[in-house]
């Protein structure tokens, strides 16, 4: 996962979480509900590359900026090159969609 595809995640994450009013669960059913919004690579990354574990104390927004810190150290300008200089445009593809890519 990218930082863009991060900020899409975190989005729909919140889109989740304000109606259904986890602010309101416990500490420890707001983070099975963060968890189940997780991949398994993503739910790795936190625990073993940021280091928050599954039983921690911090807050639901605390835990996504961490995340969010996370994700800026790891881009890599080159490889936005190289993925810009892969794409193409394939066969009945609309241009838009090709180009919101």
């Amino acid at each position: 996962m990218d930082l863009n595809e991060f900020i899409e995640w975190k989005l729909s994450f919140e889109d989740y979480r304000q109606p259904a009013g986890l602010d309101s669960y416990s500490h420890a059913k707001q983070l099975a509900n963060l968890r189940s919004f997780m991949d398994i690579v993503m739910r790795e990354k936190l625990r073993v590359s940021i280091g928050i574990k599954e039983n921690t104390e911090l807050s639901i927004p605390e835990i996504l900026k961490e995340l969010r810190k996370y994700f800026p150290s790891q881009y890599n300008i080159i490889l936005d090159k190289v993925k810009f200089h892969s794409l193409y445009q394939k066969e009945g593809q609309s241009f838009e969609d090709f180009y919101v890519k």
